[in-house]
């Protein structure tokens, strides 16, 4: 009976507090944004969805200048810390990171060459921020993703 008396007033409290919560629209959109900021939102959406309809060759380009910056990057571990260049090469991997957005995402032909290239990003700044983990993690999903849009790129 007590059980049953303390379960009830619960319910009760529950709807209650229920009833009490109004509904709220979030707007998750810029409520300062133009018609041009508009614009441009489809243009790069638009552009994303049009993944698959990137040339193999444009793919294979991309992919040899990321493995290129790999290879400058890697060879740069080896000699004394130079900022300046460890800046330059972190602009060099921000820029391939914005141009890998091109290839789309999750289920476009080559989304694994957009991935291959925020790994490299996440792994350069990982490096410069001196995070061994995501280092050394970073590294391995760019090993990983760089097979996998390799594999894509042999697919055509």
């Amino acid at each position: 009976m007590k059980r049953t008396f303390i379960a009830a007033l619960l319910a009760v409290a529950a709807l209650s507090a229920n009833a009490e919560q109004k509904l709220r629209v979030i707007e998750l959109g810029n409520p300062n944004a133009t018609e041009e900021d508009r614009q441009r939102g489809q243009a790069e959406l638009a552009a994303m969805m049009d993944g698959d309809k990137i040339p193999t060759a444009d793919a294979k380009d991309f992919m040899e200048r990321l493995s290129n910056s790999v290879y400058r990057a890697i060879s740069q571990l080896d000699e004394p810390a130079d900022a300046v260049q460890r800046r330059i090469q972190a602009r060099e991997f921000d820029a391939l990171h914005t141009e890998g957005a091109k290839f789309g995402f999750v289920f476009t032909r080559f989304h694994s060459c957009n991935e291959a290239a925020t790994s490299a990003n996440t792994w350069w700044q990982a490096l410069i921020f001196n995070d061994e983990r995501q280092f050394k993690s970073g590294y391995q999903d760019y090993e990983r993703t760089l097979k996998e849009c390799q594999q894509a790129i042999d697919k055509g």
